[in-house]
């Protein structure tokens, strides 16, 4: 079996997950590039910022967790799309 260097799918089949995913890779991008990304410290606003994504991430679960579950027989085995996750910057 050939390896592959990537860990995250393309694609997957669940809507809320798509949803996470999508919602997850966009906010490491974002974490990613601030300030505080490539140094020994936080600054408070980097982690003002980072709390607010982990609330919003705790939130859409929430929201999820709340909503009915969704029949959907005409699209169910229907692959969404994902966002890649960024690849890691090298921090030296």
């Amino acid at each position: 079996m050939a390896e592959s260097s990537n860990l995250f799918p393309s694609g997957i089949y669940n809507l809320d997950c798509t949803y996470l995913a999508d919602k997850i890779a966009r906010y490491a991008g974002e974490v990613q590039m601030s300030v505080s990304s490539n140094v020994a410290f936080v600054n408070e606003f980097d982690m003002a910022r980072l709390q607010q994504y982990l609330t919003d991430i705790d939130k859409a679960v929430a929201y999820i967790n709340d909503q009915p579950q969704l029949d959907l027989p005409e699209s169910h085995p229907m692959v969404h799309a994902i966002q890649p996750f960024p690849v890691m910057r090298d921090m030296e």
